[in-house]
């Protein structure tokens, strides 16, 4: 069976705490609140990174609330607004657009009021109705490169069964001769029947675009969007499954807009495309904006979604096109075509309004705003000529008498001109200012024409070029230029549009398309569309790390961090732990944003977070209950900040020993079992606690660890378990304070008729093994080693020289400035081959000794040396002089009998002085 260390086994056991928490969080990955939070970490992500890599061809045009207020309630729209978009791109010579508005349903033809009222008979009351549907087709297919939004009914179930309230148009929108025609047009992929694959399925068109705009398009894309458990947008369908309902042979794959586009413009057919579900779509032999080609492969999951790699909020993503801008900036490009068609002509076109009208009307078919334009020009016209007769105000009472209009009608139509005339106005004075004065700064001619410099600008600059170029041509007349459509501080132009992308779709507030994802909880999903058009084409693909890692992953983390916090304190083990967990974090965010990998966040970090804390608990609760163990097993032993300090460090006390310098301690009482026979058991346990109890405090109060009692006998050790480097003068103290506190207890014992107790001490230090010993069940802290049987066998010593302190040369070398001694032997311990110094210990260095004591030192000392020399006369003085002194100095008259038994009896000739002990 494996024999393990408690610490091993408490370590091991913290390794499996770890493992089991990164088994957990593997489980809960599966769960939707695990998801939910994991989203977060990635929007985290997103918002964090540094601005990723755009399109600069991608562009939106977004139906704003400005639209809203000059084009009327959405509601209301007819689809020539719409036409009207389709022209100005493809008259500006952009590449595509993506249309983000479903058009499913016929709409209404419809005749004007005033139209009804000009026609002369019922035939041009039809003939004036206006089939909008028609328009819009009309201008997608002569673009060419219109792809219209679709949406479908998903299968949320089996799919066995078709929705009842569906209307069998809805299936009519997708029959069989459409598809055919999506088909061939490449606007779908045809598999064969049995192929089954976990894209969405739909069981049937619900926003399909109307057989005209059908056959107008370049293609059909899908544009429903996924939302996450929390309801944001990250993820978007690469393809949706039809199966039509009279075709069992066939099932249909259909692209979103974002990817079918994004096919157009690398110039990869859709039929070219190799579909890996669960893992990746390829793009082969795509062309990229630089003119390389690459084979593309964007990572998808078992539904065919892939991660939108969003650029950042709807504001700060592409450029962005209002609507009301883009028609501006057709209107002016169409004023200045027809202006320039005018100043071609002979000026008797101007006298004749319906001539004017009926030749611009043939140079410009189709363009609804010629009217709007020949106003405009004319009424210019007027006024500059106005101006030149030298009028300076043009009233409606003149506007009536130019224009020759009914009075009550001038005053509205003076109104709607006002504009014209103001511009007119302000270049024609700014000409004849120039004239005058042509190096005057903006400024100072803002000055003179006392007009703000902002509102004076663009006449300004427009004027100071027209003399640049030699002065106003005939193209130039009249002087009316429209001030140019502004977007952010800068002017545009429909040069910019040239070989655009484009995106339309709603964006003004309180729309329906409006969904929140990762920066904005309010995001116009037409521009989810141009993101995703923008991750392919730029081939920045957020690849999920593969799931199958996911598990070996956790495990390591939960592991390598229970190992941190096993094999260190709990602080520094905790520290490394967040480190490790900052370190986690930075690689995260490192593979998001370096290689567009996302690993995940939450599993990794709980885990890390979890077991600390798990383990922390574990660890704190494990060493609190040593803790508790430990105060209550050493509570009596040691003194209690001692006590504190190994209980704050258990690991002290592990089981097995240590090897240290130590110094052991051993007292007996004198004649004990004489006294035990005096006393009955009850007096005998009364005087012994009393003894004990006394002895114990003082070695406790020098942080004495006491190991044992044995009857009478006191056992205890200094420097252990918190080591210390004085433990052998510690030891000597707690021997001298004992003999005065026996002097006083003798006297209390003497008044109560007890019996007087004298305690013999043995101390010797050196290396000795201090630890647990026992087994894993029961065991004691203590000492063992030579060192410490030395100790017990000085104790006895004592009596051979009726001596109270005995301690050896091992203590008196440590602790020699500490206490005063007197040398007693050089003895050789039964058992034992080398001798040993043995010295007395008499007092502490720091106080005198007492004068009477003094001199018996001294002599002793003297007879000591005469003694080693042989000089058994002269030691025999020496030793009774301190006799004289002290008559029952134990040393004295010991050495004394000794000489004298050496006078009649010599040692050999080989004796060193060394004193034999023949018992224990």
């Amino acid at each position: 069976m494996l024999n393990l260390s408690e610490e091993k086994r408490q370590e091991y056991l913290q390794i499996a705490i770890g493992i089991g928490i990164g088994l957990i969080f593997f489980l809960l990955s599966f769960t939707v609140p695990y998801e939910r939070v994991e989203f977060l970490s990635l929007d985290a992500r997103f918002n964090l990174r540094p601005p990723i890599q755009q399109n600069p061809d991608i562009a939106t045009i977004d139906i704003d609330d400005r639209a809203l207020r000059d084009e009327g309630r959405w509601q209301d729209w007819t689809r020539d607004k719409h036409a009207r978009v389709i022209d100005v791109i493809h008259s500006a010579g952009g590449a595509m657009v993506g249309v983000d508005i479903y058009f499913s349903e016929d709409s209404q033809q419809v005749v004007h009021l005033q139209d009804v009222l000009r026609a002369s008979s019922l035939d041009e009351v039809v003939g004036s109705l206006r089939d909008y549907d028609a328009e819009l087709a009309a201008a997608a297919k002569k673009a060419g490169s219109i792809y219209w939004g679709a949406t479908f009914i998903l299968n949320e179930g089996d799919g066995s069964e078709r929705p009842s309230e569906l209307a069998e148009t809805n299936y009519s929108r997708l029959s069989h001769d459409v598809l055919e025609f999506l088909f061939r047009r490449g606007s779908c992929v045809v598999f064969d029947a049995k192929m089954t694959c976990s894209v969405p399925d739909a069981v049937a068109p619900q926003a399909f675009p109307i057989p005209c705009l059908v056959e107008a398009s370049r293609g059909i894309g899908f544009a429903q969007i996924v939302r996450e458990a929390d309801g944001l947008v990250r993820k978007y369908p690469t393809f949706i499954q039809y199966r039509a309902p009279e075709d069992e042979e066939h099932v249909y794959l259909f692209p979103s807009m974002g990817l079918a586009m994004a096919c157009e413009y690398l110039q990869v057919p859709l039929k070219n495309l190799r579909l890996h579900f669960n893992k990746h779509i390829e793009i082969p032999d795509a062309i990229m904006p630089d003119g390389s080609r690459r084979t593309l492969r964007i990572p998808i999951n078992q539904r065919g979604e892939m991660i939108i790699n969003w650029i950042g909020d709807f504001k700060d993503a592409f450029r962005h096109y209002p609507y009301s801008s883009l028609l501006q900036l057709q209107d002016r490009e169409t004023l200045s075509r027809i202006k320039h068609f005018l100043s071609l002509q002979d000026t008797a076109i101007f006298d004749d309004p319906v001539l004017l009208m009926n030749a611009t009307a043939s140079a410009f078919p189709g363009v609804d705003s010629v009217p709007e334009c020949i106003a405009a020009i004319y009424g210019a016209r007027k006024y500059e000529e106005a101006l030149e007769s030298g009028t300076s105000e043009f009233s409606p009472a003149l506007f009536q008498q130019v224009f020759a209009i009914a009075p009550e009608d001038a005053p509205a139509l003076f109104e709607g001109q006002a504009e014209v005339f103001e511009n007119v106005r302000g270049h024609y004075q700014m000409l004849h200012f120039l004239k005058s004065n042509p190096a005057i700064s903006l400024e100072d001619a803002a000055k003179a024409t006392q007009t703000n410099p902002g509102a004076v600008d663009s006449h300004y600059r427009r004027i100071q070029a027209l003399l640049r170029a030699g002065g106003p041509q005939p193209s130039d007349r009249p002087l009316y230029f429209p001030e140019p459509v502004m977007l952010e501080g800068k002017e545009i132009s429909l040069n910019e549009l040239k070989g655009g992308v484009f995106f339309y779709g709603l964006t003004a507030t309180g729309t329906h398309d409006l969904n929140p994802m990762p920066f904005n909880p309010r995001y116009p999903m037409v521009g989810a569309i141009a993101n995703v058009f923008n991750t392919i084409v730029t081939a920045q693909f957020i690849t999920p790390f593969a799931s199958r890692w996911k598990l070996p992953i956790f495990v390591f983390i939960g592991f390598f961090t229970a190992y941190i916090l096993s094999s260190r304190t709990t602080i520094r083990g905790s520290l490394f732990t967040m480190l490790f967990l900052v370190a986690y974090l930075l690689f995260a965010y490192w593979l998001f944003v370096n290689r567009r990998i996302w690993v995940d966040v939450v599993g990794p970090v709980g885990t890390i977070l979890v077991s600390d804390a798990v383990i922390v608990w574990y660890k704190f609760n494990t060493a609190e209950k040593k803790r508790r163990f430990i105060k209550s097993a050493f509570e009596h032993y040691m003194n209690p900040a001692v006590v504190e300090q190994i209980a704050k460090n258990p690991d002290m006390l592990e089981l097995g020993g240590k090897e240290m310098e130590l110094t052991a301690f051993f007292s007996d009482v004198a004649g004990f079992t004489t006294i035990s026979e005096q006393l009955n058991p009850p007096q005998l346990v009364e005087l012994l606690n009393e003894y004990l109890t006394a002895m114990t405090d003082i070695v406790l109060k020098y942080n004495g660890l006491l190991d044992k009692y044995e009857g009478d006998a006191i056992i205890a050790v200094f420097g252990a378990p918190i080591h210390y480097s004085d433990h052998a003068a510690k030891a000597c103290f707690v021997a001298l304070d004992m003999q005065e506190k026996l002097k006083q207890m003798r006297e209390g014992w003497k008044s109560e008729g007890k019996p007087q107790l004298h305690a013999r001490v043995g101390i010797n230090s050196g290396q000795m093994v201090v630890g647990n010993m026992g087994s894993k069940t029961r065991f004691d802290y203590t000492v063992i080693g030579d060192s410490v049987n030395l100790a017990s066998r000085l104790e006895g010593v004592n009596k051979q020289y009726s001596t109270s302190i005995m301690i050896s040369e091992f203590t008196y070398a440590l602790c020699k400035s500490d206490v005063h001694v007197r040398e007693i032997d050089l003895i050789q311990v039964k058992g034992k081959a080398k001798p040993v110094s043995i010295y007395e210990v008499l007092g502490r260095a720091s106080e005198s000794l007492p004068p009477g004591l003094e001199e018996v030192v001294n002599h002793y000392l003297i007879g000591l040396q005469a003694y080693r020399k042989k000089a058994w006369q002269e030691a025999i003085k020496a030793f009774e002089q301190a006799l004289a002194a002290v008559p029952d100095d134990g040393p004295s008259l010991t050495y004394l009998n000794r000489c004298r038994e050496y006078l009649s009896a010599p040692p050999p000739p080989d004796w060193d002085g060394v004193y034999v002990m023949t018992t224990k």
